[in-house]
């Protein structure tokens, strides 16, 4: 055995990048092709290696669908997250009437997080359209691994879900007059559309496994802190059904969120294999 110098499986505009180091078994005669790696870029002896670069052609027009992708999704989850923000608020009177948290504003609800994290995402990865910095790319690539693509996802099932189960609770008619059908749409369906889009258009490097779903996890156990935090402050639950749980039923819904995150997560990894091994 020798140690020689190896390369990741994953492409980038047509480049393969070149990291680390393998043992590889010298004597060994059978070439290795890119779909005998491994999930999560596994190493592979350069010399090995069997590849088809794509042409200067297909490389421009690949940077074009992703620079174009980005730029629609920063303008319209940014200007959405702008009327949420701004427009799309309950009357005063519903904090009088207890139907809604005084405290947090709109940094209270996982839809508006969501939505200021996509948002910063495509950003992100616009930035990394334009320029070419190593740091960028793979923080990129992390945010997108364990935490914009699950989350958007669970934020996405979830809500629909419940909406078709206790539509009154969730999204009653009345809200519609100020929570727009366009904005709604665009802030539980859309952000999963441009994210499962970006995962299609550009290869992504995910982490290990566990360094992926440790992110996630204190992702969303932050989240539930704050959640509680808003509840012990004010006594109001910041989703009305809610309160209309027991306390073991409630932490059993909690449950069910944070492990269908992370399905979400393994989800996202098979389809980065799936759409990049070969």
């Amino acid at each position: 055995m020798e140690q020689r110098r190896g390369v990741r499986f994953i492409f980038e505009d047509g480049n393969m990048n070149v990291d680390g180091n393998v043992n590889v078994n010298k004597a060994s005669s059978n070439p290795l092709t890119v779909s005998d790696c491994g999930a999560g870029g596994t190493f592979v002896p350069f010399s090995s290696v069997q590849f088809e670069p794509l042409t200067m052609q297909q490389g421009r027009r690949w940077i074009l669908i992703r620079l174009l992708l980005h730029v629609v999704a920063t303008l319209q989850l940014g200007y959405a997250v702008y009327y949420d923000y701004h427009y799309a608020k309950l009357p005063a009177m519903a904090v009088e009437l207890r139907m809604e948290a005084p405290l947090g504003g709109k940094f209270k609800y996982l839809t508006f997080l969501n939505g200021l994290l996509q948002t910063g995402y495509h950003l992100l990865a616009l930035s990394c359209d334009l320029w070419t910095l190593r740091g960028l790319h793979r923080l990129r690539d992390y945010l997108l691994a364990s935490i914009v693509l699950p989350l958007g996802l669970t934020v996405s099932i979830t809500f629909w879900a419940l909406c078709g189960l206790y539509r009154e609770s969730v999204y009653p008619d009345f809200l519609v007059r100020i929570y727009p059908v366009w904005l709604n749409q665009t802030m539980h369906t859309h952000v999963v559309v441009y994210a499962l889009l970006d995962l299609c258009v550009a290869p992504h490097r995910y982490p290990q496994r566990k360094q992926g779903l440790a992110g996630l996890g204190i992702a969303m156990g932050c989240y539930l802190v704050w959640l509680h935090l808003v509840h012990y402050s004010t006594g109001i639950w910041v989703y009305p059904f809610l309160s209309a749980l027991f306390a073991p039923l409630r932490w059993c819904f909690f449950a069910l969120i944070v492990g269908l995150s992370f399905g979400c997560y393994l989800l996202g990894e098979r389809l980065n294999y799936a759409l990049w091994a070969q």
